[in-house]
């Protein structure tokens, strides 16, 4: 099927007019609303308004409820007739140029995934539909790019571990995506500081879990090797060692573990300490 888009501009009642549930869901109001809502009240509705023959919105919910906000009469929209099974794609790729938060970002990444994304062995030239769909998302991916898809897969994978399925929700990354679009960190470091967080958790989980192994050729103990009270002295005749680097890594055990000291001089005596056990 093909979507059929008459050209001319119809003016309409924005009360008759639906908001388009896809993308009122998906998109967060932008930090300039104000903004927009002055100049449209100043200058009114320059961009028509994109519906479908049920008057439901295809590309212009923000102008819509501008429009109603300002008590407008009358705004311009263009009528096109849209299969029903096409709306959703057809009003998220509309949007492709607008100015996005990264919660905007990851709510589209979520929704081709669930709703547009091809089974196992499904052509597309033999259906032109799912083609036209393939095509929209791959554009969309395209225009967000790979590096920000993967960090915000990477992002929302580790929030579901350290929060649990049960536990976790929308509301948990968008809370986590808004320290980005403020300004707080990059998507990078939000990831690195979810890494972290991860490792803790693990490591909180096996805190105390000290044991030994024992067989008659080797003895291996997990455990602080400040304390080696159960070794006779002097029958070590070889240490392999390898140091954690200082402000290198975080080894997720706390504020007293090697290599997270506050200076460098205590980083060396605390090495030395362990040294001369």
């Amino acid at each position: 099927m093909k979507t059929k888009t008459l050209t001319s501009v119809s003016v309409v009642n924005p009360q008759k007019l639906k908001i388009n549930s896809t993308t009122h869901l998906l998109y967060v109001i932008p930090s300039n609303y104000e903004e927009i809502l002055n100049n449209i009240r100043e200058f009114g509705i320059l961009t028509p308004l994109l519906v479908n023959k049920d008057y439901v919105v295809i590309s212009g919910n923000l102008r819509l409820k501008i429009a109603i906000e300002l008590k407008l009469k009358k705004v311009p929209v263009v009528f096109t007739d849209t299969p029903n099974e096409m709306m959703d794609i057809l009003a998220v790729s509309s949007n492709k140029f607008r100015t996005k938060s990264m919660v905007d970002i990851a709510s589209e990444i979520r929704f081709y995934d669930e709703y547009y994304s091809l089974r196992r062995g499904e052509r597309t030239d033999l259906n032109p539909q799912m083609k036209l769909v393939k095509d929209e998302k791959d554009s969309a991916y395209k225009s967000i790019g790979q590096y920000r898809i993967n960090k915000l897969k990477s992002i929302e994978k580790k929030l579901k571990k350290l929060h649990g399925n049960t536990e976790y929700s929308i509301d948990i990354l968008n809370k986590q995506l808004r320290k980005i679009d403020e300004d707080v960190c990059t998507l990078n470091e939000l990831d690195k500081k979810l890494e972290r967080e991860l490792l803790n958790k693990c490591n909180e989980e096996n805190k105390g879990l000290k044991y030994e192994i024992k067989t008659h050729k080797v003895s291996i103990f997990n455990k602080d090797c400040i304390d080696m009270s159960e070794l006779k002295n002097g029958i070590i005749q070889t240490i392999i060692t390898s140091p954690p680097y200082y402000w290198m890594f975080d080894y997720g055990t706390g504020k007293d573990q090697n290599g997270q000291e506050k200076t460098v001089e205590e980083y060396v005596e605390n090495l030395v300490r362990i040294f001369d056990v």
